[in-house]
């Protein structure tokens, strides 16, 4: 699902809006991707999420690029408070990461609960993601409001594809 679908209505005069001072080469990729019925690139939709949230979750760095470029703010939080970053849960999301930090997201920012994008990843078992904020400096051993350290959050996730499989694969 693309940006461009989770918003079907009102479209040009949203992108107008948002992209009146830039220039008009932005405003027509720009065009192209967001929809309607917000007057910003920092808009949240129905389910409280902004354009940028949504186009890192559908793994679109076309996306992500053209709406920081556009003002959208790498850092705004939804009402969990989690940020673009946040939304890179899966291995598969490495590449926006990537974007989304080098474009200014803060690695360090906290959610509601006080756990961080690092907490997340480890919790989702997306060891990609945690190697690289984790080489980037965010602490490990860093917890949540109950002292809730991302190492524990990963020991302690259930992940059934880890499980010991029991069949022996040898025929003799």
């Amino acid at each position: 699902m693309s940006v461009l679908s989770v918003w079907p209505e009102v479209r040009e005069s949203w992108i107008e809006e948002a992209t009146s001072d830039q220039s008009s080469e932005l405003q027509q990729p720009v065009m192209s991707i967001l929809a309607p019925g917000f007057n910003n690139v920092n808009a949240y939709d129905w389910e409280g999420l902004t354009p940028l949230m949504h186009a890192v979750r559908d793994v679109d760095l076309t996306a992500v690029r053209l709406l920081v470029q556009a003002g959208a703010d790498v850092d705004r939080q939804d009402a969990r408070g989690h940020s673009a970053i946040f939304y890179c849960e899966e291995s598969r999301h490495m590449p926006v990461l990537r974007e989304l930090i080098s474009l200014g997201a803060d690695i360090h920012l906290s959610s509601v609960g006080e756990y961080s994008a690092l907490w997340q990843f480890a919790s989702l078992h997306n060891v990609d993601g945690v190697r690289l904020l984790a080489s980037l400096g965010v602490s490990v051993e860093e917890g949540d409001d109950f002292d809730f350290t991302p190492l524990m959050a990963a020991a302690s996730a259930d992940d059934s594809s880890d499980s010991s499989d029991s069949s022996d694969s040898s025929d003799s």
